[in-house]
């Protein structure tokens, strides 16, 4: 595996999370390679100072790519760029997070065409993933409040009112 000779990056070789990080790139997230330790929160991912780092030898569920560039972009933009994955210390703040990065996911594995056990796998989602699942496919869109709120998506009653297309269809990718 050869380095790229401009950007000194070695490439990502496994291609379903080649093509998340190509998505999450083009929004303007930065993803790298990098040595992340054993145990972090998410298996060969990790955040630090807003850029995401791999660890593709480590990286147990390439899904969780998603679901964290979902935790980043939803994030405010002056709040990004000191992000480093760790969990909101306030657990209200902290659920409503993760539902809406849930949420993003959702929309983000929809748009890329990919798999929903992709990204809800049985390894997380505190045995919840078939549920989460099966919610969203019922139309159980949790979270997509706040990216409404952000003007990020709509719900289909919102939608239909203003004219534009419902959630999963994204009106934005990163909060502002």
């Amino acid at each position: 595996m050869t380095a790229n000779p401009i950007t000194g990056q070695q490439p990502f070789t496994n291609e379903m999370a080649k093509k998340m990080i190509d998505f999450v790139r083009s929004l303007g997230i930065e993803v790298k390679h990098a040595s992340v330790p054993d145990n972090p929160l998410i298996p060969g991912i990790r955040v630090q100072h807003g850029v995401m780092l791999i660890d593709e030898n480590n990286l147990t569920y390439p899904g969780d790519i998603l679901y964290q560039a979902g935790r980043m972009a939803i994030l405010p933009a002056g709040e990004r760029a000191s992000y480093n994955g760790e969990d909101h210390p306030d657990k209200t703040t902290e659920a409503a997070q993760a539902m809406t990065a849930m949420c993003w996911s959702w929309a983000a594995l929809t748009h890329l065409q990919i798999a929903p056990e992709v990204v809800f796998h049985n390894g997380g989602y505190k045995g919840q993933s078939m549920q989460i699942i099966h919610g969203y496919q019922s139309g159980a869109y949790m979270g997509l409040p706040i990216m409404q709120m952000y003007e990020m998506a709509y719900e289909p009653h919102q939608a239909a009112a203003k004219g534009l297309n419902p959630f999963p269809y994204m009106y934005k990718w990163i909060n502002s």
